[in-house]
């Protein structure tokens, strides 16, 4: 069977604990990143191709340049869906793959990547990491694949940099809006103050916004509010530590009115918290991740865009939003739902999922919709059957006291136990670094071999 390795910090396969999960952070910061991962895996996973997820290794130091070797002979394609890659503080780990990219002899495909940049400076297409990202998209491109970008922001960012459209990139949009293939269907019903909601929202949302979201909640007999932070997953588990921005508005301790009256739930595994979202009657917010999983659900939802990077998804897979800007008009939720059609990304959605199978043909991929493009049933779904019930979990604050003491307990030990491997492997770099300078290694081993003669003659051969 051929295997290809999968930018992924966790498989649909994998049954880890939410303690072990915190502990080696295998949501990548952002639990969003599960969504368009488990639609990549969804898409190759078949009886002839097994999908091998890297455990963010290029990014937390387990993939070595030395293991380009290891990873040539055992892989047929590296794949790498990304978010907003081309951003300052991720630029450290685009040079990281940079370099591994160039030591690579199979195809290194980049399933979705885009620029951070807020919705003021679209007119901006230079930024200070030009330069790498240019050497990134030449090296992939140098590996004989067309890199997918998400939308037209990051195509017209990447033509500025000379990189030719449908030559050197193509726009794919997000993996995830594809998981289920051509199939998209959302259950438009009346929505009113009785109806179940999920929201979701961000401290990095401007303060009305956040304000608009935490009234909105108060509209409605019942929701849920499923943040996504690696943070906010602490906090939600484990309770501590609070986050560190403070807003009245939004649940930043266990104090808040949210996690008082137990409406939070930290999703954990991406099928669960599509088929959770399946049991409400709607979600909003400013999470894109945390509506694309309601919109695979079937569920309505809206989109609140705050900046570039959420508006090229939305706007190429045509998803019910509204500008952030925009929403100022409106007194209310239940205003809002009137003025939108929560049915525009069915639109043209088989198209895009036809130009989404090119992009992979192109990269010389076989998924499994090439001998029925209207395939529903997934070999994936067989398979992953007892860990896609891992529906989101709830909050340390609805436990009792030998409850939380298990989770901490719990999280204690596989905290140890992932120190312990990266002291490991910290230790084998400064290793390696020092093999790496001769005279540096042998001026060491000279002290050591000295030192060992020395120890022997004065205590132990007495």
């Amino acid at each position: 069977m051929n295997k290809v390795l999968i930018r992924a910090g966790i498989s649909p396969f994998d049954s880890f604990s939410p303690e072990k999960m915190i502990a080696r952070n295998s949501i990548g910061n952002n639990v969003g990143n599960l969504i368009y991962q488990y639609g990549v895996f969804r898409t190759l996973t078949s009886e002839n191709l097994e999908v091998i997820p890297d455990y963010y290794g290029v990014e937390n130091g387990k993939i070595k340049l030395n293991d380009a070797e290891k990873i040539n002979d055992n892989y047929i394609a590296y794949v790498c869906p990304f978010a907003d890659a081309f951003r300052p503080n991720f630029i450290k780990n685009l040079k990281l793959y940079t370099k591994l990219i160039e030591k690579l002899e199979i195809p290194f495909i980049v399933a979705g990547i885009g620029v951070k940049t807020s919705i003021k400076k679209l007119d901006n297409k230079n930024f200070s990491f030009d330069n790498e990202v240019c050497d990134f998209i030449n090296a992939v491109n140098g590996t004989g694949t067309i890199v997918g970008v998400r939308g037209e922001i990051t195509a017209d960012y990447l033509t500025n940099l000379g990189f030719e459209e449908n030559t050197d990139f193509m726009i794919t949009g997000c993996p995830s809006m594809f998981t289920f293939g051509k199939h998209m269907k959302i259950n438009t019903k009346g929505i009113t103050y009785k109806s179940t909601v999920s929201i979701n929202s961000s401290l990095k949302s401007s303060r009305s916004i956040i304000k608009f979201i935490s009234k909105s909640s108060e509209e409605f007999y019942k929701y849920y509010f499923l943040p996504q932070w690696l943070s906010e997953f602490h906090l939600s588990y484990l309770g501590s530590p609070e986050l560190k921005k403070k807003n009245k508005f939004y649940p930043t301790s266990l104090k808040s009115r949210m996690y008082k009256n137990n409406n939070v739930y930290f999703p954990i595994n991406a099928k669960g918290w599509i088929n959770f979202l399946k049991k409400v009657d709607f979600s909003f917010g400013t999470r894109l991740h945390g509506n694309i999983a309601a919109t695979l659900a079937g569920t309505p939802s809206i989109t609140i865009v705050k900046d570039g990077r959420m508006k090229e998804v939305a706007d190429y897979h045509n998803l019910a939003r509204i500008n952030s800007k925009e929403i100022k008009k409106f007194d209310s939720i239940l205003e809002l739902i009137n003025s939108v059609d929560f049915n525009s990304p069915e639109k043209e959605h088989e198209k895009r999922f036809k130009n989404y199978l090119k992009f992979w043909e192109k990269n010389g991929i076989t998924t499994i919709y090439k001998n029925n493009f209207s395939l529903k049933n997934a070999p994936l779904d067989e398979k992953i059957r007892n860990t896609s019930k891992l529906e989101p979990i709830i909050s340390i604050s609805n436990l009792n006291k030998n409850q939380v003491n298990k989770r901490l307990k719990n999280y204690q030990h596989e905290y140890k136990k992932w120190n312990k491997e990266r002291k490991r492997v910290i230790y084998h770099e400064k290793l390696n670094y020092i093999k790496s300078q001769p005279t540096l290694y042998s001026k060491l081993n000279e002290t050591y071999n000295i030192l060992k003669k020395y120890i022997n003659k004065k205590y132990l051969k007495k």
